[in-house]
């Protein structure tokens, strides 16, 4: 992993040659360990497979460059990553987290109980609303850690940055996943579906088609022409008869 890793250091995680490092590096991880090709497993055991091999190529491919990546490394190598996908470990904050500068903030201007003199509404409500930001703040930054591989014990300012990073690499595999998918859906003869599209009719055909087909109705309510005479009768017999003599 480490080789691999190395030589993309470069790569930026949005872009096209990145997608196609995911997809070299989940490949190579496929057919080293078999996993998806082993008739034994049950469907949970496929897609767990399947799902730590895109793992470890998303890793692979962005190399040692950020916290989140060797972090993630270091979970597939010990087995412990599809744990932390079904349930998340729920322990006490971080040393990191306990002793940030929000913390202290928050703690030393907490509001007393008993006030000698009363405030103004507004500056009351302004605090609160800030004293809320803040414990939603911390609320949305644990759930960050959660997410992020090694966001445990990372500080706010590099767990932001971790956590745009990871987003986009995570997006640049889900491109490269469906990018396989529609390639794997693909027709196998694609010179049938293009002789199909070849001879499909266009508009100008349809209208054609469409005047025959009424030139051959009207052709077929017209009346004959030539018409059958009918044969004499007695009467006409008898005239003629006369006529003669």
């Amino acid at each position: 992993m480490s080789s691999a890793g190395g030589s993309s250091l470069g790569i930026q995680p949005g872009s096209k040659r990145f997608r196609h490092a995911i997809l070299k590096n989940l490949f190579l991880g496929l057919g080293k360990g078999g996993a998806a090709a082993s008739r034994g497993m049950g469907l949970r055991e496929r897609r767990s497979a399947i799902r730590r091999a895109a793992d470890a190529a998303l890793a692979t491919a962005r190399g040692a460059a950020p916290r989140w990546s060797r972090s993630l490394a270091a979970e597939l190598s010990q087995g412990g990553r599809d744990e932390h996908f079904i349930r998340p470990a729920r322990s006490a904050p971080s040393s990191s987290e306990c002793k940030s500068p929000m913390s202290k903030m928050v703690c030393s201007k907490r509001i007393p109980r008993r006030r000698l003199r009363a405030r103004p509404k507004s500056r009351a409500t302004a605090k609160a609303a800030g004293v809320l930001a803040r414990v939603l703040a911390r609320k949305r930054a644990r759930a960050l850690r959660e997410i992020v591989p090694g966001g445990r014990g990372m500080d706010e300012c590099t767990l932001l940055g971790e956590t745009l990073d990871y987003a986009v690499s995570l997006k640049a595999q889900v491109e490269a996943m469906q990018l396989l998918l529609r390639t794997l859906q693909a027709p196998k003869n694609p010179s049938t579906q293009e002789r199909n599209r070849r001879y499909v009719p266009g508009p100008g055909h349809v209208r054609a088609y469409q005047r025959r087909c009424v030139a051959a109705i009207r052709h077929m309510r017209a009346p004959a022409v030539h018409a059958t005479p009918a044969p004499p009768t007695a009467i006409d017999q008898n005239h003629a008869a006369r006529a003669v003599s």
